[in-house]
């Protein structure tokens, strides 16, 4: 996972790519890493990168359909912004977007493991 501030971004906003080892991995794994649910965390936004086809709809905990987004080829680009506050007042740190980005992304491919 990269974390990166792309320099046409504003202050605030963030660009978050995450790489798979897919290599060898059936289609049905390919299949299971679409529509992931989006993480809600308090003063952060995540969206799929602009014009990008990582977007997608996704089926939340609780049953009810929300954001989601999808690896393609084992690749996904997101978009974070700080929402409601200045970054700098921003208690949500990008290490912990990163995290549970992290931890929906592994809890998916955790049935492929061996």
């Amino acid at each position: 996972m990269e974390v990166t501030v792309p320099p046409t971004y504003q202050y605030g906003a963030w660009r978050v790519a995450i790489t798979l080892d897919a290599a060898g991995v059936s289609g049905t794994f390919h299949k299971a890493m679409t529509g992931l649910p989006m993480p809600v965390l308090p003063h952060r936004v995540i969206v799929a990168a602009s014009g990008e086809p990582w977007m997608c709809a996704a089926k939340n905990r609780d049953g009810t359909i929300g954001s989601g987004f999808s690896f393609i080829d084992g690749h996904c680009e997101l978009d974070v912004y700080t929402s409601g506050i200045d970054e700098r007042s921003n208690r949500t740190a990008m290490r912990e977007v990163a995290r549970v980005l992290a931890a929906v992304t592994y809890e998916r491919i955790q049935p492929f493991l061996s």
